[in-house]
């Protein structure tokens, strides 16, 4: 007897880098309040589940309170670095933004590169950044449930206890969380609600979430799990490639190169797990970086970023891809497109309509 997929939950994103091409000269949209507050409007018509508020120029905490007047039901996934902010504050900060949005708030806990960690400010290494955050994830939890909270540990001191601004009716705010070393599964095992990978192909994928799930069920928890990817979506295969080729050589050849040599030379695990899917594959034409139908790998060499991979198709392919997500256990989805607001209409005219009321067997 098969099992009964429900509908999976479906999040875009909001904020920079937006437009067709935001890697060239004239390519990029800027990313105004009166653009962020029609998108995340936009988003809560069309029926997305909720949306990511990506790291980057903006605050995550400002746009999100920026935004949130401009819908009734939308889901806000907030991305916080732990090694920026205390878990104190970051649980002040979550039970105001409740008033605002009650039961519709969600921590996504970063911990970045190293690069990263010190452009912002910090000089704590790759295991220091998971070490703190494994301290800070329990005195988060506690503080926003109002709960007493008492911890002296290696990186983090507190005492005290603040009281609960909502209601007991009101869930406490999802904690979600990516990372591919053996720290960061550790850690999901043990504290997330919701563990996220980026776009790796399924069959990978699932491998490596299996002694998540594992060590999780040993513990009596059952973490929900997720997938970042982009969409280049159009009414046909054929059309969507041709966008694709037309992203891929928008870039110069030894752009492409130096980037892809960037995640190479990464310390993140998981941007490393990426970065060996383009071994041995070419990047004259957009085709030549499809890792499996319907999955492209050309968006995370046109810029540095961890979030590399693409379902390029049209309606029923990109349908087919994310139902091979689905066979991995795969619930929620956090994709996006460029531009945001006309990729996230062309799918949810075209494609969202179909998931949210599917099961799979």
């Amino acid at each position: 007897m098969t099992a009964t997929l429900p509908s999976p939950d479906i999040y875009w994103y909001i904020g920079p880098p937006d437009g067709p091409m935001p890697w060239v000269p004239g390519g990029s949209r800027p990313f105004d309040p009166d653009h962020a507050l029609r998108l995340a409007g936009e988003l809560d018509r069309i029926g997305f589940h909720g949306a990511l508020i990506g790291t980057g120029a903006e605050d995550t905490w400002v746009l999100a309170a920026r935004v949130v007047a401009a819908t009734r039901r939308l889901r806000f996934l907030i991305a916080t670095y732990p090694m920026l902010i205390s878990p104190i504050l970051a649980a002040k900060m979550a039970q105001s933004f409740e008033h605002a949005a009650p039961g519709r708030l969600a921590l996504n806990i970063v911990n970045g590169t190293s690069d990263v960690a010190l452009s912002l400010g910090s000089k704590l290494s790759h295991q220091a950044r998971y070490e703190l955050t494994d301290e800070w994830l329990p005195l988060f939890r506690q503080a926003v449930a109002g709960e007493p909270y008492s911890a002296d540990g290696r990186h983090l001191s507190a005492q005290g206890r603040i009281p609960r601004l909502v209601g007991p009716d009101v869930p406490l705010p999802e904690l979600w969380m990516a990372g591919s070393s053996p720290l960061a599964l550790d850690i999901a095992a043990r504290h997330i609600d919701r563990y996220l990978s980026w776009g790796e192909p399924p069959g990978p994928l699932g491998d490596k979430l299996a002694p998540l799930i594992a060590n999780a069920a040993a513990l009596g928890r059952r973490p929900g799990l997720g997938v970042r990817l982009n969409v280049i979506l159009r009414d046909s295969d054929e059309a969507a490639w041709d966008a694709a080729d037309a992203l891929l050589r928008s870039v110069p050849r030894e752009v492409l190169q130096r980037n892809a040599a960037a995640k190479a030379a990464s310390d993140s695990v998981g941007m490393g797990r990426m970065a060996t899917l383009y071994a041995g594959r070419g990047i004259d034409a957009a085709r030549e970086l499809e890792i499996e139908p319907g999955l492209w790998l050309g968006l995370g060499l046109l810029q540095f970023a961890g979030n590399s991979a693409a379902i390029v198709g049209g309606p029923e392919t990109v349908r087919r891809v994310i139902d091979r997500y689905r066979a991995q256990g795969i619930s929620t989805f956090i994709l996006s497109g460029l531009p945001l607001l006309d990729e996230a209409r062309r799918f949810g005219e075209s494609v969202l309509p179909g998931l949210l009321s599917s099961e799979r067997t």
